[in-house]
C-alpha cells in the first residue's frame, strides 16, 4: 500500500473540416493528483486545468490560401476521479507494470446542465516503472494514453457541423499523459 502525489502533461486536438476550411483545435491541459496505491491497483483523486486552447484555421479563398491564429485564454477546471488496474513485475529495486482503467472528470463550478455536458469519461492505458530510492520512498515515472467518450453536447455539435456543411467534423480527444509520482510504501 503506498500514497503519493502525480503531475502530468496532456495534449488534445478536434479538427473540422469543410471543402474549403479546416480547423484544428489545440488544448494543453496539466494537473496533480494524490494517489493511493495497492499491489494490483491505483485509485486518485486530483484536479485538472485545460491552459490555453489554441485554434488554427487554414482556409482557400479562390485558390488563395489563408491561414489564421486565435487562442482562447479560458480555462476549464475539473475534479478527477480515476481507477487503474495494474500488473507489476519485479527487475530487482524496479517494478515495471502495465495500466489500464477509467478516469471521470467533473467540471467545476458552472450549473447542473452545463456540468453533465462537460464531464468527460475517458479510457486509459500505458505503463509505469516503481523505483526505490529508499527502504519506503519510490519514484515512478509513468505514461498513459487516454481516449474520451464524446458527451452528448459534443455529439450534437458534429451533428450541427455537418449540417452546416463540413465535409468532416471529428473531435477526438485523444490525450498522451506523462509525469512523475512520488510515493511512500507501507
Amino acid at each position: 500500500m503506498t500514497v503519493g502525489s502525480f503531475s502530468q502533461t496532456a495534449y488534445c486536438e478536434e479538427y473540422l473540416v469543410w471543402d474549403s476550411r479546416k480547423d484544428v483545435q489545440t488544448t494543453v491541459p496539466f494537473g496533480f493528483s494524490a494517489y493511493f496505491d495497492a499491489t494490483y491497483g491505483v485509485a486518485a483523486v486530483g484536479f485538472r486545468a485545460n491552459g490555453n486552447t489554441h485554434t488554427k484555421t487554414t482556409q482557400v479563398i479562390l485558390g488563395t490560401t489563408i491561414i489564421s491564429d486565435a487562442d482562447d485564454e479560458n480555462s476549464a477546471g475539473f475534479l478527477s476521479l480515476s481507477l487503474l488496474g495494474k500488473y507489476p513485475f519485479a527487475l530487482g529495486p524496479v517494478s515495471l507494470f502495465p495500466l489500464f482503467g477509467i478516469k471521470y472528470d467533473l467540471k467545476a463550478p458552472l450549473t447542473d446542465q452545463e456540468k453533465a455536458d462537460l464531464n468527460q469519461f475517458w479510457f486509459k492505458a500505458g505503463v509505469g516503472a516503481d523505483i526505490r530510492i529508499l527502504k519506503g520512498l519510490y519514484v515512478r515515472p509513468q505514461v498513459l494514453l487516454g481516449f474520451k467518450l464524446l458527451s452528448q453536447a459534443e455529439r450534437e455539435q458534429i451533428e450541427t457541423r455537418l449540417g452546416d456543411g463540413a465535409t468532416v467534423a471529428r473531435k477526438t480527444d485523444f490525450v498522451f499523459e506523462g509525469g512523475v509520482q512520488a510515493g511512500w510504501r507501507f
